[in-house]
């Protein structure tokens, strides 16, 4: 490296440094944070990205990536505020949560996963039930995957609400409201609702399509939400513009990449592009769906 190409990266590094904001939480080490109840599956499939990322940032004196998972919004707020976490992917509801925890700043960018921009919620109940709309939910029970899963949980929640419902855990539930139990997995809510254990089920379209086809020939569909963005991202309070841009610019490069692709795919990543108009006002309905269900 020359002498000038040196100064110029130290010059950048102590600009970052002395901009009135943080610099990164643990020097030249960039941490990446995700929610996840699997740390160990969670670390494998981001850290391919985690280093990507951090290789491309060398001129910012960044040498070296680090993933850091937690598992719940909650406790990835609690890694925020005490300086552990630069960069946290997720769900709507992680994103829109870390800011009202912990001050953590969107970021403008949006990211295809699994295959998909966008997703939505559908209800589903037994072929052969007489249920036919949501308001015939009242006085029933439906299975939601966990407390933390946007299209399992925050988002069909709300959706009830919107419909006069109220959801309560199924052992607080009476005759004018909607008992929910949690299943944890997907899988697992279709297999509630297909043996009469509960009268309905809630997740998202994806989910939907990788039913085994003889579970999903015994379940019908009875409503669906509006689609909201699939997966987004968030910088830890007071990051520097220059150090945001420079993430950004890095993640945008990555598809056309052949290593960066690569590490994308691993998180099951598909693209990285720019949030629209129209996906911010998505996102500020997910923002009202959660002040709303108090979550």
């Amino acid at each position: 490296m020359t002498l000038t190409k040196t100064l110029q990266g130290l010059l950048l590094a102590l600009a970052l440094i002395t901009s009135g904001g943080r610099a990164l939480a643990n020097g030249p080490t960039l941490r990446v944070g995700i929610v996840s109840d699997n740390p160990q599956g969670a670390i494998a499939k981001m850290t391919p990205l985690t280093k990507q990322l951090a290789g491309q940032l060398s001129s910012l004196g960044i040498n070296e990536g680090q993933t850091v998972v937690a598992q719940d919004p909650a406790a990835m707020a609690r890694k925020l505020k005490a300086g552990e976490v630069d960069l946290v992917l997720g769900s709507a509801y992680t994103i829109i949560k870390l800011n009202e925890l912990a001050g953590a700043e969107p970021s403008s960018l949006l990211f295809w996963r699994k295959g998909v921009r966008t997703y939505h919620t559908l209800f589903f109940v037994r072929r052969d039930s007489a249920i036919q709309s949501l308001n015939d939910l009242k006085g029933k029970a439906i299975a939601f995957e966990d407390p933390y899963s946007t299209s399992a949980f925050v988002m069909p929640r709300a959706e009830l609400a919107l419909q006069g419902l109220t959801a309560v855990p199924k052992a607080q539930a009476g005759a004018n409201s909607v008992g929910y139990v949690f299943a944890e997995q997907e899988l697992n809510q279709a297999f509630l609702v297909a043996e009469k254990r509960t009268d309905a089920g809630a997740f998202n379209n994806n989910d939907w399509d990788k039913l085994p086809a003889k579970l999903q020939a015994e379940l019908r569909v009875i409503h669906r939400t509006r689609p909201i963005l699939r997966w987004l991202a968030c910088f830890a309070p007071r990051t520097p513009a220059r150090l945001r841009q420079a993430v950004e610019s890095a993640l945008l490069g990555m598809e056309g990449q052949p290593d960066g692709l690569k590490a994308l795919e691993a998180d099951h990543i598909k693209r990285v592009e720019r949030m629209t108009p129209a996906d911010r006002e998505s996102l500020d309905y997910v923002r009202r769906i959660v002040a709303t269900s108090g979550r």
